[in-house]
């Protein structure tokens, strides 16, 4: 098998390509970017290598010997369905191009490339919009920076100065952002949808199916910062007020039997409407919960230790142990440093 793997640093990435020099050239090319790359000369090669490796990224060549591209699209995205796909062809296929799209490939590009940044920045941003999903929130500058510069919001100078400033005063570079006056936080909102592809939305309550707005349950809105928009078959459109965490597609999906599609909107507006379709929230506050915890009973500890987790980023993590236990489950012992999720 032609595989090479390189030690991670910014993301995994798989090339499935059976000629050698495409190959190679776009191996080259992503690892210079900073990529681990996975390479392989087959779709079956490409398969085996996704069965014992997990990767952000696959770019697969449209056409290869025994599982074609598109063949492969179709088991990544019923086995791995996070996996972001790009597609690329030498052949003006109208159709086996549109079927890959509309089986979920993230882009379709031709080659050979005139410019062989063109793979590198799909793959750029294929690689920010896994992150944005598994919830590294572009406040932490997930994908940031080149969301700025690619849609012009602002310069390479203002975007220095918001660095230094994150940097000094050990502060997100959203906000940095915007205590210089470089941007607001819908115009960043709106550059970081643009760069991911992923629709930006304002909404208002007009714009809202109220039967979904009953149906939806009102602690998944509250704790995701998030509205559902519209149903299409088994998929349910939301809008989200900040990164979209894994555990939030799973507990909706969970929750509502339904498959979470997501648009990015204003975080106050998400909030303010959600305040208004549903009431306030009756959650303790963080402090309140804090020092009731201890003098509760255990169940009551349970829940509401849960509540605590689902309301809050984890800044570090120290003296973890996972250990078998009982009936086939885990117990989980650690200690952390929390704080609450914007808004809180």
């Amino acid at each position: 098998m032609d595989t090479l793997i390189m030690n991670r640093r910014t993301g995994a990435a798989l090339v499935a390509d059976d000629v050698d020099i495409m190959r190679i050239t776009c191996q080259r090319a992503l690892e210079r970017a900073g990529y681990s790359v996975i390479v392989a000369s087959s779709g079956l090669e490409a398969l085996k290598v996704l069965e014992s490796n997990p990767v952000e990224v696959a770019v697969l060549d449209i056409r290869m010997p025994g599982i074609s591209g598109v063949d492969l699209l179709k088991k990544i995205k019923d086995r791995w369905p996070e996996t972001e796909v790009i597609m690329m062809t030498a052949y003006a296929d109208a159709e086996m191009a549109e079927e890959s799209l509309k089986m979920g490939a993230s882009a379709l590009l031709r080659k050979p490339f005139e410019d062989i940044n063109v793979l590198v920045d799909a793959v750029k941003r294929s690689m920010a919009r896994v992150r944005f999903k598994q919830g590294q929130s572009a406040d932490k500058g997930i994908g940031l920076e080149d969301a700025l510069l690619s849609s012009k919001l602002l310069n390479a100078e203002q975007l220095a100065e918001a660095q230094k400033l994150a940097a000094d005063k050990g502060m997100p570079l959203r906000q940095a952002l915007i205590e210089i006056g470089a941007a607001s936080a819908d115009q960043l909102d709106w550059a970081v949808a643009e760069y991911l592809e992923i629709p930006y939305v304002r909404i208002t309550e007009k714009m809202l199916d109220q039967d979904l707005i009953k149906n939806f349950p009102p602690r998944l809105a509250r704790a995701y910062n998030c509205l559902p928009l519209f149903r299409s078959g088994e998929d349910l459109h939301l809008v989200i007020g900040s990164a979209f965490p894994a555990e939030a597609a799973e507990a909706i999906g969970r929750a509502l039997e339904l498959k979470p599609v997501l648009s990015i909107g204003d975080q106050e507006e998400i909030k303010e409407l959600i305040e208004k379709l549903y009431g306030p929230s009756q959650s303790l506050s963080f402090s309140k919960l804090a020092e009731r915890l201890p003098s509760l009973p255990p169940a009551e500890q349970h829940r509401l230790a849960r509540e605590f987790l689902l309301r809050s980023e984890f800044l570090e993590i120290e003296k973890i142990r996972i250990a078998p236990g009982k009936a086939g489950d885990f117990e989980l012992e650690f200690k952390a440093r929390l704080r609450p999720r914007s808004g809180e």
